[in-house]
């Protein structure tokens, strides 16, 4: 029998060679795409950053000042010279890389800088919101933050994560839970700052009260939890109503200091100041009562918050002094007397116990006690003028003219339009006998004097 032909072995392919690929010409980043991978833009927006917020701080404080212009252009030239050292380091820059650099620097921090100088000027003219500012500059931050975060944000492939794509939707609620975080613990609080600061400073303290109270009201509105500015709140609505003359307006403005007052009080019982500013508002409105039972009844409040506010800050010789004054109101002098020798062992230097002693003395007609007790004041405050003039009405019940006359010389230096003292000049010198000099004091109160009067 035959034996079986072997297998035939398939035939081999011919292998084909791989065609040779031309080499690509990759394009050479342009001078300014190279940049953009740098550090130059990072690095412009953070001198950007730092520009805005030195106009911030220092424009409206500085405006004019030749060292504003210095202070400025160094900043800006050394952030400059910064951003081209980094943008060396490592490479050696190309020629239109050399003049891109600079050029985009100059352009980029120069029109951030002038731009928010334009929004900031604009929303500081007379009669503008003034927190507005501060919102202008926080959403430039937020900006310039976000836009550096994108750049760098292209520069490498970052990681898939579980944070991106698949949750992708959380970033967005993120953004707004911070954006409302720094707004009321942030913004709101400074905001409420600046407001208050107007108040005061612009309107409370030149007397102003319609004002500073609106002020004072949208403070609270942001930061209704500060028991600071209720206690600023209340305090103006009870000067206001002690210069009031209508009873009916007086009792409402008393009643609203005294839900403000109480409100601060709540929120820090343990602050002096709440307490000790309810007994005033008892004690002015007990003094401007009409009724004999209502006076009582608000005069005894008021002693009883202070009582609370020296257990509180018991070695506050102040306290110890309206709460004599209190009693002083009242006509019990002895306890008037007892409070004030309370505030006497707590501080012996304190100008305004010696003073509220020469009144209670004064009352008494006790003119040598009375007398001892202003020279001590004014021997403490010598520019004090409720010193001087208490002494020289105590001289002069005394028979003591010549020193009368040299104490009230000494309050007409002090204030020179206070009529009293010239007043008090006329008589005295009449009662000397130096009739031209008394005609000229008499002259001269007359002219001070109001059209009623």
């Amino acid at each position: 029998p035959q034996e079986p032909p072997p297998p035939r072995k398939p035939p081999r392919k011919r292998r084909r060679r791989p065609r040779r690929r031309a080499p690509s010409r990759e394009r050479a980043p342009s001078a300014l795409g190279s940049l953009w991978r740098g550090p130059l833009f990072p690095y412009c927006l953070l001198v950007g950053l730092i520009l805005v917020t030195m106009v911030y701080d220092f424009i409206p404080s500085g405006r004019g000042h030749p060292s504003m212009t210095w202070l400025f252009g160094l900043t800006w030239l050394l952030g400059g010279a910064v951003v081209l050292a980094e943008m060396g380091k490592g490479s050696r820059l190309t020629e239109g890389q050399w003049l891109w650099g600079p050029l985009a620097y100059i352009l980029i921090t120069g029109a951030g800088l002038f731009l928010y100088r334009l929004v900031q000027t604009s929303l500081l003219r007379p009669g503008g919101d003034v927190t507005r500012v501060l919102v202008a500059y926080c959403l430039l931050l937020f900006a310039i933050v976000f836009l550096l975060a994108l750049i760098l944000a292209t520069r490498e492939t970052l990681p898939h994560t579980f944070w991106r794509r698949a949750k992708g939707w959380i970033y967005p609620l993120l953004a707004a839970g911070v954006a409302l975080l720094i707004l009321t613990t942030n913004v709101n609080v400074v905001k409420a700052d600046i407001y208050y600061k107007q108040a005061w400073v612009g309107y409370h303290q030149k007397r102003r009260y319609d004002p500073a109270i609106g002020l004072y009201k949208r403070t609270l509105e942001l930061a209704p939890d500060q028991d600071y500015y209720y206690l600023f709140l209340g305090k103006a609505l009870l000067e206001k109503a002690e210069r009031l003359s209508d009873p009916a307006q007086q009792e409402a403005l008393f009643e609203q200091s005294r839900e403000v007052l109480e409100r601060a009080r709540e929120l820090n019982p343990l602050n002096t100041d709440h307490t000790a500013n309810l007994a005033r508002l008892y004690q002015a409105w007990g003094q401007l009562a009409v009724d004999p039972q209502v006076r009582a009844e608000k005069l005894n409040r008021a002693l009883e918050y202070y009582r609370e506010a020296t257990q509180l800050s018991p070695n506050a010789a102040h306290l110890y002094n309206e709460w004599g004054w209190t009693y002083f109101i009242m006509g019990d002098y002895d306890r008037a007397l007892e409070k004030y020798q309370i505030s006497l062992s707590l501080d012996q230097e304190f100008d305004q116990t010696y003073m509220r002693l020469g009144e209670l003395y004064r009352a008494q007609e006790k003119w040598a006690q009375a007398e001892e007790a202003y020279e001590k004041a004014v021997e403490l405050n010598p520019r004090s003028v409720q010193a001087h003039s208490g002494l020289a009405f105590a001289y002069a019940q005394q028979g003591k003219l010549e020193e009368a006359v040299q104490e009230n010389r000494k309050v007409t230096e002090l204030a020179p339009d206070d009529l009293a003292s010239h007043r008090n000049l006329a008589i005295l010198y009449h009662q000397l006998g130096r009739l031209d000099e008394a005609l000229a004091e008499a002259r001269i109160a007359l002219e001070l004097a109001p059209e009623d009067q």
